[in-house]
């Protein structure tokens, strides 16, 4: 018996302190691509299955999605975007990306002329 508890009590320790986590990834408008850790996971809305081994393992499980538009989605914005979670944080429960906004770019730098002749003035 005791034996038995010593083989059976490090698998539950480890089997154990791992989670996973159902998370619904959603896209307006519907359909967009996802894709996470580079791998396609279906059309949005979907489901996947993200695992939180940091308690194994001691590092932060990364995910990196991607909800990337088709070309039919005419309301999109037509940008890939992108959300990066790590398990450390708390996995979600909903990840959900609003693919008819434009990412924000940085807005130019608008330089006058400062070189003004002597006459100029």
């Amino acid at each position: 018996m005791s034996r038995l508890c010593l083989v059976a009590l490090p698998l539950l320790i480890v089997g154990g302190c791992a989670s996973t986590k159902t998370t619904t990834i959603e896209s307006d408008p519907p359909g967009a691509r996802i894709m996470v850790n580079g791998d396609y996971i279906g059309d949005a809305p979907t489901t996947v299955n993200l695992r939180d081994n940091s308690f194994v393992t001691g590092v932060s499980t990364v995910y990196d999605i991607e909800a990337v538009p088709k070309p039919e989605m005419t309301e999109a914005s037509g940008e890939v975007q992108r959300r990066t979670i790590y398990s450390r944080d708390g996995l979600p429960s909903r990840v959900f990306f609003d693919m008819r906004l434009a990412r924000q770019r940085p807005k130019e730098r608008i330089e006058a002329d400062i070189n003004v002749r002597q006459g100029d003035r």
